[in-house]
């Protein structure tokens, strides 16, 4: 399956249209490279794209430099990449894009939480403020897991009621 993604991409990249449509092709097919584990594929392709930003689109700016830390943290689970992901943070907060900022929160969250339990449940405070503020409910219950992994008894009873009534409320109206 991710074969095929990657040589359709690969295919199509000729066919853009436009440097917009150029560059989301060479971002999804970093992102096949990463989830297959083709990490220096991935790294390569993303470099790329963050050597080369286009401003006219910032929001996919931040994508890529995202990305490129997601791929080198997950190339080297011990690299320090906290600067990149909060270059994109950044830029997102700029911007005011804030379906960019969840996903900023939530990566940063995994990053920070075996590091530094603290601004884990930080980023994971704000993924929750941003995801109730947008009416994300799966961001929102993601969110709450994250909390409920990082909290002292106390609050992890209280995020996990919180989570309880959201999952069943969905169920519900599933």
């Amino acid at each position: 399956l991710y074969e095929e993604a990657a040589r359709e991409y690969e295919n199509a990249l000729p066919y853009a249209q436009n440097e917009y449509a150029k560059r989301s092709l060479m971002n999804n097919l970093a992102i096949v490279n990463l989830e297959q584990g083709n990490y220096d594929a991935a790294i390569e392709a993303l470099e790329k794209l963050v050597n080369s930003p286009d401003s006219t689109y910032m929001d996919k700016v931040a994508l890529h430099i995202n990305n490129l830390a997601y791929a080198r943290w997950k190339k080297d689970p011990d690299s320090d990449v906290e600067d990149v992901f909060l270059e994109a943070l950044e830029i997102r907060r700029e911007i005011k894009d804030k379906i960019g900022l969840m996903d900023s929160y939530n990566w940063l969250f995994e990053y920070y939480e075996s590091r530094d339990p603290e601004r884990a449940r930080e980023m994971a405070r704000k993924h929750l403020e941003l995801a109730r503020e947008t009416g994300r409910v799966s961001t929102e219950l993601t969110a709450l897991q994250h909390l409920i992994a990082v909290s002292s008894s106390d609050e992890m009873t209280r995020y996990t009621r919180q989570y309880v009534k959201l999952n069943d409320s969905l169920n519900m109206a599933r």
